[in-house]
C-alpha cells in the first residue's frame, strides 16, 4: 500500500482492482463461447473434400475400365471386383503376419 493512501482510498481501489479482475474473466468465458460455436477449420473442410473427389475420380475411371474393357494394371475389372471381394490382400497380409510372428 503506497504510504499516502488512506485506508478508504486503498479499499476503493481494490474494489475497482477486482470489479476490472471480473469483467475480464467474464469477456474471457464469452470469446471462449465464441469459439466453441465457430465452424470447424478450414484444413478439415479441405482435406475432406479432397477426399471426396479423389474417391468419385477412382470410381469413375472404374466405371469407365469396365465399359471399355480396359485392364487395370494388367487386371480385367471382373480380376478387381473378386479381389475385392475375397479380401485377397487382407488374407494374404494375415498369412505373413502369422508367418512372422511363428518362425
Amino acid at each position: 500500500m503506497k504510504q499516502d493512501m488512506t485506508l478508504e482510498d486503498y479499499a476503493a481501489y481494490r474494489k475497482a482492482y477486482l470489479q476490472k479482475a471480473r469483467e475480464d474473466f467474464h469477456m474471457g468465458q464469452q470469446e471462449q463461447e465464441e469459439r466453441d460455436d465457430a465452424p470447424p477449420e478450414e484444413g478439415y473442410l479441405v482435406f475432406a473434400r479432397f477426399r471426396l473427389i479423389a474417391a468419385m475420380m477412382l470410381f469413375i475411371g472404374f466405371l469407365y475400365c469396365w465399359y471399355t474393357k480396359t485392364p487395370i494394371l494388367g487386371h480385367s475389372v471382373q480380376e478387381v471386383i473378386s479381389i475385392v471381394e475375397d479380401d485377397h490382400y487382407f488374407t494374404m497380409l494375415k498369412d505373413f503376419m502369422e508367418t512372422k510372428e511363428n518362425p
